[in-house]
């Protein structure tokens, strides 16, 4: 089984039942090996007799629960049930267990302090919200949220929606989430990440038979994966962790990165793309710019050949890759910027010249309304949420309500690999399933770092096919994010990432 397989909600629904029956389980059975499921991880967490309060909602969510509280009585620990009046059938034969084995219930319209036990197993509501949460459901998880006791929520936490990670008006913030059958985008991007805590994938031994009879939306893009995605491919790099090194070699072997950008007051994010293209392995780096900021840049990084654009326009012709918007400015009166950015895009789609468009270039894309034009074939776009709801005509808060809809209508309209920026970034191209990035850390939420970003995609564009460099990016980016917030995430520069990136490109397992 491909344990990094992502699936909609709806696909686990309709296919969970019949890979249990391949695997000749009934539903009742495979509900018992959630819970044991459950009460394993209990068992890592909090070992028993701790004080273990769980709360059933009516749906099968809640059965699960009332078998972990069975289970859970049974491997010692001390149990409290809350419960709704179950409604499905399967909950009620396991509340019926419960009770057979003189398990008291509270109902959950009563009040109970949380204080008083260590953990709280939730299983209100699973992944069945289709709206708001209220009422006694909304009461609890409010108690739970200003509460310091841990939660383990079974499947996903109450409240949030597993297709998008958005919570229904609130959501439980667990500290441990065991997720059933397969991986659901939820958990995976956009406020989720608040709101999972831990995330542990049990498959119930039916997870094989389920992958051989569904269709998966993505993927996790996990270590694994991105390293092999980092290793020689084409003309990228002359050095593989397995070989000997290849000595005669020269700059043109790694690639000549073209980055526009840099307008007047901007210029540091065309040097932060720049330095993060020459750190990340490319052999030649051109900057063509704004005349004011000409002498800024070239002061900055000795290493990067820095013209003006007027000057250096022939630059386009050697590139192999063209990267444009890192501080190109974005305004209708913004002559230079918008002249330029023509011209760029005009040269690009003629010659098909791989590109990365990011941040003030897609801010002229969405203005232009270029999506009636195709873009060079190997193009990726990196938006953030509100330079995505630019070239969708929509909100940020629409981008971040359905991250998984809005990176496939991106690609949909744009043909083009889409970066959709973000915790639990998002990486999609036509044709292919979705990449899903769980690394990362909120340093990386400070000015610079999609700069550092572009360049990195546009160094890997060598020799890569646009999701395979973009895949890799991304995980490059994010890990080197991580490793940078070990000194404190707070105070994080977007230079700090770049002698990490560095490291990695020589040691993805630094």
């Amino acid at each position: 089984m491909n344990r990094d397989n992502v699936y909609t909600t709806a696909t686990i629904r309709s296919g969970e039942l019949a890979a249990a029956e391949a695997c000749g389980l009934d539903a009742k059975q495979l509900m018992q090996r959630a819970a044991q499921a459950c009460v394993q991880k209990l068992q890592q967490v909090c070992p028993a007799p701790a004080r273990i309060l769980v709360l059933c909602g009516p749906g099968n969510n809640g059965g699960d629960a009332w078998f972990v509280a069975r289970y859970a009585q049974q491997a010692h620990y001390q149990v409290t049930v809350v419960a709704a009046q179950p409604k499905s059938e399967l909950a009620k034969q396991a509340a019926a267990a419960w009770r057979e084995a003189d398990g008291r219930v509270i109902d959950l319209a009563e009040t109970l302090s949380v204080n008083e036990v260590d953990w709280v197993v939730d299983g209100l509501l699973g992944n069945g919200v289709s709206r708001e949460v209220s009422g006694h459901y909304r009461r609890w998880i409010e108690t739970l949220n200003q509460s310091a006791v841990p939660v383990l929520s079974i499947d996903i936490p109450s409240g949030l929606d597993s297709d998008s990670g958005q919570p229904q008006g609130l959501a439980v913030r667990a500290r441990d989430t065991v997720t059933m059958i397969a991986w659901k985008p939820g958990l995976l991007t956009g406020e989720a990440v608040d709101y999972v805590g831990h995330l542990t994938l049990a498959d119930l031994d039916v997870g094989r038979a389920f992958e051989q009879q569904q269709s998966r939306l993505g993927h996790i893009l996990t270590d694994a994966i991105a390293e092999r995605l980092l290793q020689v491919s084409g003309t990228d790099s002359a050095v593989h962790p397995n070989k000997v090194s290849q000595q005669n070699v020269h700059k043109g072997t790694f690639g000549h990165i073209v980055i526009v950008g840099g307008g007047p007051g901007m210029a540091g994010a065309a040097i932060l793309a720049g330095q993060a293209a020459l750190r990340s392995g490319a052999g030649k780096v051109s900057v063509l710019c704004h005349p004011d900021s000409r002498a800024i840049i070239a002061q900055a990084q000795p290493e990067l050949m820095v013209e003006s654009f007027a000057e250096g326009r022939h630059r386009l012709e050697q590139a192999n890759v063209v990267a444009v918007g890192p501080g190109l400015g974005f305004k209708p009166e913004n002559a230079w910027a918008h002249d330029t950015w023509r011209e760029v895009m005009s040269h690009c789609v003629e010659r098909n010249v791989p590109m990365v468009i990011d941040a003030d270039g897609l801010n002229w894309l969405a203005h232009a309304d270029q999506c009636s034009q195709p873009l060079p074939q190997h193009t990726v776009l990196t938006p953030h949420p509100a330079e995505a709801a630019r070239l969708l005509g929509c909100s940020a808060a629409v981008i971040q309500n359905d991250r998984v809809q809005a990176i496939q209508q991106l690609v949909e309209n744009f043909s083009a690999t889409v970066v959709l920026k973000g915790a639990g970034t998002l990486v999609a191209a036509p044709q292919q399933s979705l990449w899903f990035c769980r690394r990362g850390s909120s340093a990386l939420a400070t000015a610079g770092t999609g700069d550092v970003l572009t360049g990195v995609i546009a160094t890997l564009l060598v020799g890569r096919t646009p999701v395979e460099a973009a895949a890799a990016a991304v995980w490059l980016h994010a890990r080197a994010g991580e490793i940078a917030a070990l000194d404190g995430e707070r105070g994080t520069l977007a230079s700090d990432l770049l002698p990490i990136i560095r490291q990695l490109r020589n040691a993805p397992n630094y």
